[in-house]
């Protein structure tokens, strides 16, 4: 059994700003490792052959080796990567956990929402769908057939779970949210009860082999419409091929293959970048 994480930071307990990276980058590696420790504590832990964790904040610069556990798991830093968020994902992998994750842009009572980049995106649509990171990323492990089974959060991030998924997907929620910039933050002790809860629910599903019904893959076509904040931003991605300007500020684009999409998406917010 392999393992994916991707973990990202605004969705982490304890994290209500952009500003102390220092910090940050402790709280992330404090609920990874509360996670790896719960999956340790269990006798599942002698079937997964390795943890593939995803540095997915910024610049990929987050965590260190390290401050892991040593023996089987495996992390990927830095920000040159095809698939940015879930890159090293593929078939090979039995099971996906995004912790750290954050509702979509636009989302009200949403610690730091965004989708993609806060800068440029107002809101991504997947066939016609309002989408945030999370179903993103988890299209594209459905992409390669691996299901998530653990994600973490504040309470309108778990909304957005629970209407994706359902309610009883293993989510764990860490803080709430009060504005973009503001959060009631849970003590310490409370948020690791929830993220060993909500891991040992998804060790469950792992061992009764139910972790299937939590895979998700786009009807194809696929069809991406990113409204970006400024016109400049949308006109300066209709140079990709097949990107089409439909408003002022958004563009639109479809798909046979969901992969092609994904990393077409990621190619014009790149580009729209500057």
């Amino acid at each position: 059994m392999k393992l994916y994480i991707s973990i990202d930071l605004e969705g982490i307990s304890g994290v209500f700003w952009w500003g102390d990276e220092k910090e940050d980058a402790k709280r992330m590696t404090r609920d990874l490792n509360i996670v790896i420790q719960t999956l340790k504590q269990d006798d599942i832990w002698h079937d997964i052959e390795a943890i593939l964790v995803s540095d997915s904040h910024g610049m990929g610069r987050n965590l260190k080796i390290g401050d892991m556990e040593p023996e089987k798991t495996f992390l990927i830093s830095g920000s040159s990567r095809v698939d940015y968020m879930v890159e090293g994902l593929d078939a090979s992998f039995t099971a996906a956990m995004f912790l750290g994750y954050h509702a979509a842009s636009g989302s009200p009572q949403a610690v730091l929402d965004h989708t993609y980049s806060n800068a440029l995106v107002k809101e991504v649509r997947i066939n016609d769908q309002v989408v945030g990171e999370m179903q993103i990323n988890a299209y594209m492990a459905g992409y390669y057939g691996v299901p998530l089974v653990l994600l973490s959060g504040d309470n309108a991030f778990q909304q957005q779970v629970a209407g994706f998924y359902d309610k009883d997907m293993p989510y764990a929620m860490v803080k709430y949210g009060i504005s973009k910039d503001a959060a009631v933050l849970l003590p310490e002790k409370k948020s690791e009860a929830a993220l060993v809860q909500a891991t040992r629910s998804a060790i469950t599903l792992l061992k009764q082999g139910g972790q299937k019904r939590y895979l998700k893959q786009p009807d194809t076509p696929v069809t991406f419409t990113v409204t970006f904040k400024d016109s400049k931003q949308a006109y300066t991605a209709t140079v990709l091929p097949g990107v089409e300007l439909t408003q002022g500020t958004t563009v639109s684009f479809t798909s046979q293959d969901y992969r092609d999409a994904f990393r077409l998406f990621e190619a014009l917010v790149v580009l729209a970048r500057g």
